[in-house]
């Protein structure tokens, strides 16, 4: 029988990801209990390095930690409490009252702290105490958890290698886009383009590799679109008066299967960090689901699956990747090869219901038939 849950702290209601937590909570339970972070809380990874930013957001947190703990006093039919990303913050303001009313925690380990932080946007030096102590939280935040759910395959051998969180009960959830991105009838109105790379501009993403690439003259007569914004926007300001780059800064989520779609190719990431090549990014599968072939760095993604509608490349390399762009572009046959393969991936494997049956194994009823 279906059992009332718990989503606690939804920092963006309209993340991928907090939609996808939606959908299969709502898949797995007649009610849904949920209590997020306030629309102007302004809760996010710039809170953990600037000073300003964490004072503005001070007395939302406030607020939100009696928020939070009101809504577990009354779900006293919920044994199941599923803490959402960012999960470190959201489960230092549940978890004492959780323990005392003995719910079984489920964390969501989106992002890694020290992987976000140090690893991937430089913004903390490692080896310093500040690393040191995102690492712990990173380990306490896993250590707390009663079942965790990763968004791959590789995260959750990292950080499930330790003997003590090695008897837990975790699952790989990866990334899954709404029903909107699936292969349409026809292809939409609008500019059709070569390729498009969408995402934030972080070093995770290697957007100085793309950009590259597409400035390198082979590639002259070939259109990029580039959506996005974000830490390394100064990259992209250099190259705004390249004729084959069109540079966008924000779509809709609504909008965005459409501008895709009007597009040869997809681009996935292709930083050198390890969290780079730890995910499985979600442009990555939404292109997929469209039936879009992509690009992206060799990781997670080719470690784990082979014929799905992507191409690889080593992180780091422009040229490798300009080479595969040109050769994808010139070849409309290879093209519709990946383009099946990403078909049959997307309704199998890859498919929304089947990272719906992963996310019911930490569900502690359900795992247990």
């Amino acid at each position: 029988m279906p059992m009332p849950l718990v989503l606690i702290g939804v920092s963006d209601a309209e993340h991928s990801r907090s939609l996808q937590l939606k959908r299969y909570l709502g898949a797995h339970s007649t009610q849904l209990l949920e209590v997020g972070w306030q629309r102007n809380a302004t809760i996010g990874i710039g809170l953990l390095n600037r000073q300003s930013s964490f004072l503005r957001a001070l007395p939302s947190a406030v607020a939100s930690v009696f928020r939070f703990n009101l809504k577990l006093l009354l779900a006293r039919n919920s044994q199941t409490v599923v803490v959402a990303h960012p999960c470190q913050l959201n489960l230092a303001m549940v978890y004492p009252l959780a323990f005392l009313l003995r719910k079984h925690v489920v964390v969501d380990f989106y992002t890694s702290l020290y992987d976000t932080l140090v690893l991937d946007r430089a913004l903390i030096r490692d080896h310093s105490g500040s690393s040191w102590v995102l690492k712990r939280i990173d380990w306490l935040t896993l250590r707390l958890a009663n079942s965790v759910i990763f968004d791959s395959y590789s995260n959750q051998e990292r950080f499930m290698r330790n003997s003590e969180q090695a008897s837990k009960k975790s699952t790989v959830v990866y990334p899954s886009p709404p029903g909107s991105f699936q292969i349409p009838l026809q292809r939409p109105l609008g500019e059709k383009r070569d390729v498009i790379f969408v995402g934030k501009f972080s070093p995770l993403q290697g957007l100085g590799h793309i950009l590259t690439a597409a400035s390198l003259p082979e590639l002259s007569d070939i259109t990029f679109t580039i959506v996005g914004s974000g830490q390394n926007s100064k990259i992209a300001s250099e190259y705004s008066k390249n004729r084959n780059i069109k540079f966008i800064d924000w779509i809709d989520y609504e909008g965005l299967p459409a501008e895709i779609l009007n597009h040869s190719v997809a681009l996935g990431v292709f930083g050198e960090s390890v969290k780079a090549g730890s995910v499985f990014p979600n442009k990555v599968i939404e292109s997929l689901r469209l039936g879009v072939p992509c690009i992206t760095r060799e990781g997670e993604v080719s470690e784990k699956f082979s014929d799905i509608g992507c191409e690889f490349v080593t992180a780091g390399d422009p040229s490798q990747l300009a080479r595969k762009i040109m050769d994808l572009i010139s070849n409309p046959e290879r093209l519709s090869q990946l383009k099946s393969q990403a078909t049959v991936f997307s309704a199998g494997i890859g498919s929304d219901a089947e990272q719906c049956r992963r996310f019911s194994k930490v569900l502690p009823t359900l795992s247990k038939g």
